[in-house]
């Protein structure tokens, strides 16, 4: 069975007046049409997880931890990355793992749901995550995976480069993934492809480009700290300039309802849902 699910997560509200004020991540998020587009989309396809063992691969800065949690069950959120397990760790509080490349580091067979969050890019042996997210995957576990989407008809890859924006720059070892590409390095692991979902089409994505390159530009003067605030000092050393942001958001986010009538576009964020089958 393929499904394409575009409809919005109802039951997980998103990014509250009050969770905003506590949590800086939270705050700068909810002012990303990108971050939003991927994360209804995410949760959508994990659904309830009350009573089940969750990991998440790639919790980045924590903000999609935090709403899978609210999913219900228990959640591991691990990462390759200090920095990144560090900041979801103030947010989410324990249960946050570093892991070493593609080594998860757990016992065969002991989730029952595996997220994997835009982290196959990063690894050279993509296939080998693969492996290891089916080695810890219980017999009918479900795993869920986003990477972004990449292709000929993709022309905003191609703009990012030009604005210096590589697939280095970002860590990736690869631009992303086409969806044959993604279903074959899936199920040559031994899961079964059952869903398949796209978010963030041209027009988010372009909005997203260009917040990322005025940020990089004139507010970081091209240094080394990315293309957001990764910390909750540098969000307030740009304090004037997120207010201003947050001004006009409304009108990019208006924009970005215009991505509604573009049928034919699959969305630069792929995500595919897959389960591993029991061994006859």
């Amino acid at each position: 069975m393929n499904i394409e699910t575009t409809h919005k997560s109802k039951s997980i509200p998103l990014f509250t007046k009050e969770e905003r004020r506590e949590h800086w991540q939270l705050e700068m998020s909810s002012k990303s049409l990108k971050k939003w587009s991927k994360l209804e989309a995410l949760l959508a396809f994990v659904g309830n997880a009350n009573g089940l063992k969750c990991l998440e691969i790639g919790c980045d800065r924590g903000v999609t931890s935090f709403y899978l949690r609210k999913l219900g069950g228990s959640w591991i959120s691990a990462d390759s990355e200090g920095v990144n397990t560090h900041a979801t760790r103030a947010l989410v509080g324990n249960r946050v793992v570093q892991i070493d490349g593609t080594k998860l580091g757990f016992a065969s067979k002991c989730m029952d749901r595996v997220v994997a969050i835009d982290c196959l890019e990063h690894v050279v042996d993509d296939a080998g995550l693969m492996r290891e997210i089916l080695r810890v995957l219980k017999d009918d576990g479900t795993a869920v995976i986003s990477v972004p989407q990449t292709g000929p008809f993709f022309m905003l890859h191609r703009l990012a480069s030009l604005c210096g924006l590589k697939p280095s720059f970002y860590g990736h070892v690869r631009e992303g993934y086409s969806p044959k590409h993604l279903r074959e390095l899936i199920e040559s692991s031994g899961m079964r492809v059952i869903g398949h979902s796209y978010c963030s089409r041209f027009i988010t994505e372009a909005i997203e480009l260009s917040v990322n390159v005025a940020y990089l530009f004139l507010l970081n003067k091209k240094g080394t700290a990315g293309i957001a605030p990764a910390s909750e000092s540098a969000l307030k050393k740009h304090g004037f300039s997120f207010r201003l942001f947050s001004a006009i958001y409304p009108f990019l986010w208006l924009m970005s309802r215009l991505d509604g009538p573009l049928f034919w576009s699959k969305g630069y964020i792929l995500i595919l849902k897959a389960v591993k089958e029991s061994a006859k």
